[in-house]
């Protein structure tokens, strides 16, 4: 759907303004998963703005595929919260790290896609 010149994200917007909430809540708790979340939605959000803008040739695969790399992202971390032993290794790499303060921008970057591609 277009609205302005602007090709319309409602899945992926839902799924930004979830990331927006565990972030306000993690900072709320100072709980450190902040960290890694913070990266990953600038990085959706500017996926959302390239989606929008009409910058992918299917707008609506590109959407579906970042939403389900949000849920992942979702996925992974209920996992964590419940039984981090049983996480798969790179989400738990990501989040033992995050939590330790061990990384930095581009570990989370690097992190965050190995996470993607091996769950």
């Amino acid at each position: 759907m277009i609205e302005n010149n602007l090709i319309k994200t409602p899945k992926l917007d839902q799924f930004i303004e979830k990331m927006d909430d565990h972030i306000s809540s993690f900072i709320q708790t100072k709980i450190e998963e902040e960290r890694f979340l913070l990266m990953y939605r600038t990085f959706k959000n500017e996926l959302r703005k390239n989606i929008q803008r009409g910058r992918f040739i299917d707008s609506d695969w590109t959407e579906a595929i970042c939403c389900r790399m949000a849920e992942m992202y979702f996925e992974a971390f209920e996992q964590y919260e419940s039984d981090p032993e049983n996480t798969p290794q790179s989400w738990k790499i990501c989040f033992d790290t995050s939590i330790a303060k061990q990384n930095n921008l581009i570990t989370r970057r690097t992190i965050g896609n190995e996470c993607t591609y091996k769950l």
